[in-house]
C-alpha cells in the first residue's frame, strides 16, 4: 500500500465508524453525580447532628421526634389505620408548633441526628442479622419493605451508604411533610435515582398479580412466561423513575433514557419517537450517535412488528 493511500484508508475507517448503524440499547443512562457537591451535603448532615448532641433539643423538638418514632412503630407492628392517622396527627401538631417556635433549622438538626441513628442501626442490623427495636422505630418497617423488594439479601441492604442517606431524607421529610427547603439537593437525589434505575423491581401491584399467576402455574412454560411478565413489570417501573429523575433534574438525558426504557418494554414506534426527539434537540454531543444507532434500531423492530 503506497503512503498516499494511508490517509485516506484512515480517513475512511474513520467515517465508517461514524455512520449510524442499527444498534439496540442495552442500558439506562445514569445520571452524573457531583462528589464534591454530595461531599458537603453529607457535611452539612454531620455538623447538624454534631451540634445536635452538643446541646440538647428543645422539648418540642424532641416531642416531634417521639411523634416520628411512634408512628415508625406503629407501621412496622402492621396497625390499623386509625392508629396510624392517630400518629400523624402528632406529628402534624408538634410540627406546627416546632416550625413556628424553633425554625426550620430545629427541623435540620432533627432529622440530621435521626439519620444518623438509623445508618448506624442499620449497620448493626447488617452485622448481627437482627432487627432491633431501635431501627422500627427510626425507620418503620424498613428491613421489610427492603427485603419484600429485593433490595435486602441475607441481611445485607444493597442501598450504599448515600443511597440510604438520600431514602430516609426522603422518607423522613415525607412523613413529617417537611418544608421545600430541606429537599433533598440535586446530587443526593441523582444518588438515590442511580440506583432506583440499576436495582429496578415491579411495582406493588405488579407484584401482587405476578404473586397470583405464578401460584396458579402448572407448568415450566407458563412459569417462564411470568418471569418474563415480571421483566417487563420491573421495566415499567424503571421507566417510571426515569420520568421522575428527569422532571427533577434538568441536566439528565430524559429523552434519550425514555427511549432505552421504552426499546426494552417493545414499545419500539415510542422508542423512536424518543431517539428522534433527542437528536432534534441534541443534533452534537456525548450522546447523539448513539441516539442515531439507536434510533435506527428501534424503527427496524417496529418494522418487524407491524
Amino acid at each position: 500500500m503506497s503512503l498516499v493511500a494511508v490517509p485516506l484508508l484512515v480517513g475512511f475507517l474513520a467515517a465508517a465508524l461514524l455512520l449510524p448503524r442499527p444498534v439496540a440499547p442495552e442500558s439506562i443512562p445514569l445520571p452524573d453525580v457531583d462528589e464534591g457537591a454530595l461531599e458537603r451535603a453529607r457535611e452539612v448532615d454531620r455538623r447538624a447532628a454534631a451540634e445536635a448532641r452538643r446541646t440538647p433539643l428543645e422539648d418540642d423538638v424532641r416531642a416531634l421526634g417521639s411523634a416520628l418514632r411512634e408512628l415508625n412503630t406503629r407501621e412496622a407492628r402492621g396497625e390499623d389505620e386509625a392508629r396510624l392517622r392517630e400518629a400523624r396527627s402528632a406529628i402534624s401538631a408538634s410540627l406546627s408548633d416546632v416550625v413556628a417556635r424553633r425554625g426550620l433549622a430545629a427541623l435540620a438538626r432533627l432529622r440530621a441526628v435521626q439519620l444518623d441513628a438509623f445508618l448506624g442501626e442499620v449497620r448493626r442490623f447488617e452485622a448481627t442479622g437482627e432487627q432491633g427495636d431501635e431501627l422500627r422505630a427510626l425507620g418503620g418497617p424498613f428491613v421489610e419493605r427492603m427485603t419484600h423488594v429485593g433490595w435486602c439479601k441475607d441481611h445485607v441492604v444493597l442501598l450504599d451508604d448515600d443511597a440510604r442517606r438520600a431514602a430516609y431524607k426522603t422518607a423522613w421529610n415525607g412523613l413529617v411533610g417537611a418544608p421545600a427547603e430541606l429537599a433533598l439537593t440535586v446530587d443526593e437525589t441523582r444518588v438515590l435515582y442511580r440506583f432506583f434505575l440499576t436495582h429496578p423491581h415491579p411495582s406493588e401491584t405488579a407484584r401482587q398479580s405476578l404473586t397470583t399467576a405464578r401460584a396458579a402455574a402448572k407448568d415450566p412454560a407458563g412459569l417462564a412466561a411470568i418471569d418474563a411478565g415480571e421483566a417487563l413489570a420491573a421495566e415499567a417501573w424503571r421507566l417510571d423513575r426515569v420520568e421522575r429523575l428527569g422532571a427533577l433534574d434538568p441536566a439528565y438525558p430524559l429523552a434519550f433514557a425514555r427511549g432505552v426504557g421504552e426499546f426494552r418494554l417493545g414499545r419500539y414506534e415510542a422508542s423512536a419517537r424518543s431517539f428522534r426527539a433527542w437528536i432534534d434537540r441534541h443534533p452534537d454531543g456525548p450522546w447523539s450517535l448513539r441516539a442515531r444507532n439507536h434510533l435506527l434500531a428501534a424503527a427496524r423492530a417496529a418494522d418487524a412488528v407491524r
